[in-house]
């Protein structure tokens, strides 16, 4: 192997973090340790960071905060708009933070860690936590409104309400339950984010059953009791202030402010009445003509039906961690030296992008590279708010790019946001063929490679299997060799000593170790006629010339043979085209194999194609699962078989609205679309 990085020789040292250790740490600890390094080492060798997994952990990271903090602002002011500008606002927002400590120490003693999918979790679950304080505190106020004082209105509302907040509780946290049950990498993947929301939603209803009435005791104002009339505050002569903005001080400004939220206020409510009188309008007139209403019910239960067929399906979407990575192939039989310059010419290509901060090049059989044709870039992008391109459309300006140099053939790709396994490989999805005979795979595989490049949305389809790989058979004549002397064992070990590249010896100096390697010159090993000038010692001492003993003749050959199952077997990878399902490409895949393939063959497919396989036909049934849970639980806690009905009756609109919105913004409907719609039977 030898590798370059932005064209100078480099080595490569990767380190990879134990399972459970903290990323972030680590790298951190890694970063401290380079001065130190650097002063050891000689001057003419500098070192750089080639990847920092940290950097986009701590992006992403900072993003779900942010998207946490905004989530938290929006709750508490939409509870202002309804509740008012006083300290009765407060009290949902109150509950919002104890809730979320609550969770935050639940996950410390499991064990879990601040990731995206906690995060996410903890983010989903402030619409979630805020719902049982602002119930409890709109039943405190209603009470409030008929007479009661704070605290004879704080006991009975939690007396009324109390059993609403524990169905809202027990209801939310079953729909996580087939989550928590479900198996395979998707279970082990999402039962933190379930039980994260699950304890979330637990303390919310603790709280809201709690601190929720406690405080409205103390300090909750009764609607409209103790607040100033927006129209007598206007009227109000500002008080005096020095110095302050147009000659206010900050008492000025935020007495300001506060008039200007009260009459956002009057403003939202008066249009929310409008908005409560044409509902009961609308009410009244469902209930009057139940029949269009239930048809209505009917078409949107079809309508969701529809659109969940015809949505297009994924499985878990790219991300930008600021990495791309190229596998290249040239022509089977490509010298090392004439790899070697063909890289150098794609490195400098792929290094001019704008968005490009470095490159790696590494060429030589071994590693990630299946053959000595073929080789890989790993291309570091600028941090982004540098670049104006995101991963994805760096990706597709490179596609173009890695195929511009004659004699190389590239694909260019984001590596996967989670690593499901499967072989390495060129493409993002993969699947396997395999057959009993060698011969068959052979014919099958260029085949099938012929016909599923018609597939349209496919993109960058390839293959592992190296069939056509230039070599030279050597046909020995063993009479003539016995005549000379000369064994079939001596010549292998002559060819071994020749192009084997073996250790013969080891010269130890104060400044390392150097392997002396024993074999015939680079520039004698371009073509079939530097085996001429071999020569073999024959057991009288003689050297006899290789070409004496043997004939040669050219051939193609195998690179190497995969073998899944213990059968030979192919490994096919491709990417898809942007708005294309994996779905429906999958299933294309299936319907043009399935007659080609002889007794006894199989098409598997592997790494993330294969889990989305396998996920696909359990998400519907967890759907369903989900409903049922619900149903149950709302059976017992109504004790009645009907009423869960007219809950559940709330799903299929709910449904359509959140397919609709996926399909009108051309979105496919992924593993986190799949997790929308389980928290959609939640709400």
């Amino acid at each position: 192997l030898a590798s370059r990085f932005n064209g100078v020789r480099s080595i490569v040292l990767a380190v990879q973090r134990q399972p459970g250790s903290n990323a972030v740490a680590i790298n951190q600890r890694i970063l401290e340790m380079l001065p130190e390094l650097r002063e050891r080492i000689p001057a003419a060798i500098k070192v750089r960071v080639l990847f920092d997994r940290s950097e986009s952990i701590r992006a992403a990271i900072d993003d779900v905060q942010q998207s946490l903090l905004q989530s938290v602002l929006l709750v508490v002011g939409v509870v202002v708009l309804f509740l008012g500008f006083t300290t009765t606002a407060l009290i949902p927002a109150l509950a919002i933070a104890v809730s979320l400590i609550g969770t935050f120490a639940v996950m410390a003693v499991l064990g879990f860690s601040l990731d995206n999918l906690s995060l996410m979790a903890l983010t989903l679950s402030v619409g979630f936590v805020v719902d049982d304080a602002v119930v409890m505190v709109e039943t405190i106020a209603r009470l409030q409104e008929e007479g009661l004082d704070r605290r004879t209105a704080a006991l009975r509302g939690a007396e009324e309400i109390g059993p609403t907040i524990v169905s809202m509780t027990i209801s939310l946290m079953a729909v996580f339950l087939p989550i928590l049950l479900m198996g395979g990498l998707l279970g082990r993947l999402f039962r933190e984010f379930a039980i994260t929301l699950s304890v979330a939603i637990a303390f919310s209803g603790l709280v809201g059953l709690t601190l929720t009435p406690m405080l409205s005791a103390r300090f909750q104002q009764a609607p409209g009791g103790s607040r100033v009339p927006a129209e007598r505050k206007a009227s109000l002569p500002p008080k005096a202030g020095g110095g302050g903005f147009q000659g206010q001080g900050l008492g000025g400004l935020l007495r300001r402010g506060q008039r200007g939220i009260e009459r956002l206020i009057a403003a939202f409510n008066l249009q929310f009445e409008r908005l409560s009188r044409t509902y009961a309008r609308s009410l009244d007139q469902a209930l009057r003509h139940p029949r269009p209403t239930q048809t209505l019910s009917l078409l949107l239960v079809g309508l969701s039906l529809v659109f969940f067929l015809l949505i297009p399906k994924g499985f878990i979407p790219d991300v930008d961690t600021g990495q791309i990575t190229v596998s290249t192939q040239a022509a089977e039989g490509t010298s090392f030296t004439t790899m070697a310059k063909l890289h150098e010419r794609l490195s400098r290509k792929v290094l001019d992008h704008p968005a490009v901060e470095g490159v790696n090049s590494t060429i030589g059989q071994g590693g990630p590279n299946p053959s000595a044709s073929s080789g890989r870039l790993f291309v570091k992008l600028k941090p982004r708010a540098q670049r104006r391109q995101s991963a994805q459309e760096v990706v597709k300006d490179l596609r173009r790019t890695v195929n511009a140099v004659p004699g190389l053939r590239g694909f260019a790709r984001l590596p996967a946001a989670v690593n499901i396994g499967g072989t390495s490989s060129r493409a993002k999805y993969q699947f396997s063929l395999q057959t009993p005979e060698l011969t068959d795979l052979v014919r099958l595989a260029a085949t099938l490679q012929r016909s599923l490049r018609e597939i349209p949305g496919i993109l960058e389809l390839n293959n592992d299997l190296l069939a056509a790989n230039p070599q030279l058979d050597l046909r020995i004549d063993r009479d003539r060799a016995a005549a000379l002397g000369v064994s079939v064992a001596d010549v292998q070990a002559a060819l071994a000593a020749s192009y084997g590249e073996g250790q013969i010896s080891q010269i130890l100096r104060g400044d390392g170790q150097y392997p002396v390697l024993g074999g015939v010159v680079a520039a004698d090993q371009g073509s079939s006629s530097d085996l001429d000038k071999l020569a073999i010692r024959s057991r009288s001492g003689a050297l006899v010339p290789l070409s004496s003993l043997t004939q040669v003749a050219e051939s193609a050959g195998l690179v190497a043979v995969n073998h899944t199952d213990q059968l030979p077997s192919v490994n096919f990878s491709f990417n898809l085209a942007p708005g294309q399902s994996l779905d429906r490409v999958s299933q294309e895949i299936r319907r043009r194999a399935e007659p080609l393939l002889p007794p006894g063959s199989s098409l598997d497919f592997q790494g993330d194609a294969r889990v989305f396989a396998q996920s696909l036909g359990g998400m519907g049934w967890l759907l369903l699962v989900s409903v049922l849970v619900i149903y149950a639980v709302l059976g017992i806690l109504y004790e009645d078989p009907i009423h869960p009905l007219t809950v559940l009756t709330s799903l299929p609109p709910a449904a359509v609205g959140g397919l609709a919105m996926l399909i009108l913004f051309n979105a496919e409907l992924n593993i986190y679309g799949f997790i929308g719609l389980i928290l959609l039977i939640g709400l």
